[in-house]
């Protein structure tokens, strides 16, 4: 008598259905659907609208940012070949110089020893393209008594200033002998500038920028 009871309660389970059956399924189905469905026309294009709206107003002060990056470098660049300069004049007990000019809209330097013209190995104040930086004339009190090259600043032996060439120069100041001006190629009138500037009769040089450039 148990044993047949056991049997028909097993026979009643088998035979009910799950409430829970299907409902993985179903659930499985909902969720690719909804990954499957993608993004709408709309939706692509509010995002792309945004994406040029974020690009328009960061654009013009990434570019301006680049550009005086390029500006800061090739005067940094400057610099360095003057002091090249000074130090070979201390080593050899000779006149070396510093030369700067444009030669096909691009900004060059090269130091050499005075009176040398022959072979010259003319470098960019840029690596690749050096036509974005250019030299302005107006801010630039360096004199171009300088053989081949626009202007240039000589050292004599112990790296002081050359005196046949300082008597050329129409000092600014009782401490600033003169200073030749770099600046962005791109853009007319613009404030953003370096220059390398003579300090003293012994050949102290440094960078300013912007108004002290005036």
């Amino acid at each position: 008598m148990i044993h047949q009871y056991q049997n028909r309660r097993k026979q009643l389970r088998s035979s009910q259905p799950s409430r829970l059956v299907g409902i993985p399924a179903m659930i499985g189905v909902k969720g690719s659907d909804r990954s499957d469905r993608g993004f709408t026309i709309i939706e692509v294009l509010v995002v792309m609208v945004m994406i040029g709206i974020l690009s328009a107003i960061a654009a013009p002060g990434w570019l301006a940012f680049v550009s005086n990056q390029r500006l800061k470098v090739a005067s940094d660049r400057a610099l360095l070949a003057a002091r090249e300069a000074q130090v070979k004049s201390k080593q050899q007990h000779r006149t070396w110089q510093v030369s700067f000019r444009e030669s096909d809209g691009e900004t060059q330097y090269w130091v050499h020893p005075e009176g040398t013209s022959a072979n010259p190995v003319w470098q960019g104040l840029l690596d690749g393209n050096s036509t974005q930086i250019k030299i302005d004339p107006a801010s630039s009190t360096l004199s171009a008594k300088c053989d081949i090259a626009d202007y240039c600043i000589k050292f004599e032996d112990r790296g002081i200033l050359d005196s046949k060439w300082l008597v050329d120069q129409a000092a600014l100041s009782d401490d600033v002998v003169g200073r030749i001006t770099f600046q962005r190629s791109d853009a007319a009138n613009d404030d953003q500038r370096r220059c390398l500037v003579v300090t003293s009769l012994l050949g102290s040089i440094q960078l300013n920028r912007n108004d002290d450039c005036s």
